[in-house]
């Protein structure tokens, strides 16, 4: 399967890899959310802004609304 095969590329250069085709949930479906969090193991957090800025963070997530606000939201992760 070519996603595979794409995602494998970028695997050694990354933490996860994850994408809505394989895991078969698209944006701005909240589980696609609750997949980055499952498969991250550790406590996310996500930009809410754009088109899926009205959708709601899954638990064990910190929601900000900017890149500014990332520095002080990992000081609490």
């Amino acid at each position: 399967m070519a996603l595979i095969r794409h995602e494998d590329l970028l695997r050694a250069h990354v933490d996860f890899v994850g994408s809505s085709e394989r895991w078969v949930v698209q944006k701005p479906d909240p589980g696609f959310f609750a997949y980055v969090v499952e498969e991250a193991g550790v406590p996310a957090v996500r930009i809410r802004r754009g088109a899926h800025a009205d959708v709601e963070s899954p638990d064990d997530s910190l929601t900000i609304d900017s890149l500014a606000q990332l520095p002080e939201a990992l000081a609490h992760v």
